[in-house]
C-alpha cells in the first residue's frame, strides 16, 4: 500500500504481492483485484525464502500447495507477470520480531526448486504467464548451474532471467549461454548505484562474445 501510494505513476510500473501463508484464496483474488484497482499493478513479486514457500505448488503442504494455485490461477487470469526471487538468502536465518516466529528459508529460491534437472517444472508447464526469476536465478551462489538455466530456456518460452544483484561476469556467462532476449535488466535495491549496474550491463554485453551484437544487446 505504501509503494503503490507513493510510486504509481506513469514513470514506475508497480508490482503487488501476497501474504501467500495468512490469505485464503478467495481473499488471495480480492487483495490482487484491489491492487490492481488502486495501483494499477502489473505483476506479482514472490520471495520463496523471505514468504517461506517452494515455488512449484505441489512442494508445499497441501493448504499452501492450493493457495499458490489460486495465486498462479489468478494472475493468469488478470494477466500478470510473476518475479520470483532467485537464490539464498542469508538473512533468513535470522528472525525478526515483526514476523512473529514465522520461519522464512535460506534457498527455498534456488533454481532447482523451479525446475528438475530434467525439465520438469510443475510451475512452467502448467500457467502461461510471463516468469521472472530475479538475479539470474543464482543470488549468493558462487557455482551458478549454467545447464539449468539453459535448459530452462531452451524448454519454456514464457520464463525469463534478470541482471538485478549479480556480476558482469556472471551476466556475460549467461549471455554466453541463452540469447539476450531471454534476459531483462534488472537494478535490484539500490545496494549500488544505478551507474553501477548499468555498467555491470554493458561490461558483460561487451565481452559476451555470443555472436550478438553487443548494440543488440543492450536493447
Amino acid at each position: 500500500k505504501v509503494v503503490g501510494e507513493l510510486f504509481s505513476s506513469k514513470r514506475f510500473i508497480i508490482l503487488g504481492s501476497v501474504d501467500i501463508h495468512n490469505t485464503s484464496c478467495s481473499q488471495i483474488e480480492k487483495n490482487i483485484v484491489d491492487q490492481i484497482t488502486n495501483f494499477g499493478i502489473v505483476g506479482i513479486k514472490l520471495h520463496p525464502n523471505l514468504q517461506n514457500f517452494k515455488p512449484q505448488p505441489s512442494h508445499n503442504p497441501s493448504k499452501l500447495s492450493e493457495k499458490l494455485h489460486c495465486l498462479y490461477k489468478f494472475a493468469e487470469k488478470e494477466g500478470l507477470y510473476l518475479l520470483f526471487h532467485g537464490g539464498i538468502s542469508n538473512y533468513t536465518n535470522f528472525i525478526d520480531p515483526k514476523y512473529k516466529g514465522v520461519l522464512r528459508s535460506y534457498n527455498n529460491a534456488v533454481l532447482e526448486n523451479f525446475c528438475s534437472k530434467k525439465g520438469k517444472s510443475e510451475l512452467f508447464e502448467n500457467y502461461s504467464i510471463p516468469i521472472v526469476i530475479a538475479h539470474l536465478g543464482h543470488y549468493g551462489i558462487t557455482i551458478p548451474n549454467y545447464e539449468l538455466i539453459k535448459l530452462i530456456v531452451k524448454k519454456f518460452g514464457n520464463v525469463y532471467f534478470d541482471t538485478s544483484g549479480v556480476s558482469p561476469y556472471f551476466i556475460r556467462n549467461v549471455l554466453r549461454s541463452i540469447p539476450s532476449t531471454k534476459i531483462i535488466f534488472g537494478s535490484d535495491g539500490l545496494y549500488n548505484r544505478m551507474a553501477y549496474n548499468l555498467a555491470f550491463l554493458y561490461l558483460a554485453a561487451e565481452n559476451a562474445r555470443s555472436g550478438e551484437k553487443k548494440e543488440d544487446i543492450l536493447l
